[in-house]
């Protein structure tokens, strides 16, 4: 284990089936929060909105960075998050995956207003995008189109009530 202003981190990495069987084999043994011991488990982008309600009660004070925040609150979350649900049923939340396609969306019509007509002019404006707001954060793309903004690397810790508090990264 690693020692941190959190207690003990049992950094623990594994896709969400596994994960919550992971999760809930170390509270069972009391070694983790969600069991009554006194280690932090925490984990990478692998598990999407809704592992807290899998996992139940082990899940509680897991630490892990995700790809999307749906109870964020910046406006462009909430109307995204909102459209969703009329789509989809008022109980679905939208996956880190949903998020993902929709602001490829929203950066390709920018590159398309800011004057990108087919493949290699799009692709020549994204080179130029920088602190474009989507739902994952904000992007900007370097001269070789790689995003370089952390704003899209959001942590989180699961809640007694297996809700999402966001974590700053300082």
């Amino acid at each position: 284990m690693i020692i941190s202003k959190l207690g003990d981190v049992l950094p623990t990495f594994a896709l969400e089936g596994q994960q919550v069987r992971l999760s809930q084999a170390l509270a069972q043994a009391k070694v983790v929060k969600g069991g009554g011991g006194g280690a932090v488990q925490m984990g990478s982008i692998w598990l999407p909105y809704g592992y807290d309600q899998k996992a139940g009660e082990a899940a509680v004070g897991y630490v892990r960075i995700v790809q999307f925040d749906p109870t964020e609150k910046r406006k462009i979350v909430q109307d995204f998050v909102g459209a969703f649900k009329a789509k989809y049923g008022a109980d679905k939340v939208p996956t880190h995956i949903n998020a993902h396609a929709y602001d490829a969306i929203l950066l390709i019509a920018e590159a398309v207003r800011r004057g990108g007509h087919d493949s290699e002019s799009i692709r020549d404006r994204f080179s130029k995008m920088k602190g474009v707001e989507v739902t994952t954060g904000t992007i900007s793309f370097d001269a070789k189109g790689q995003t370089s903004d952390l704003s899209v690397v959001h942590f989180v810790e699961t809640q007694k009530d297996l809700s999402w508090k966001a974590l700053s990264w300082q």
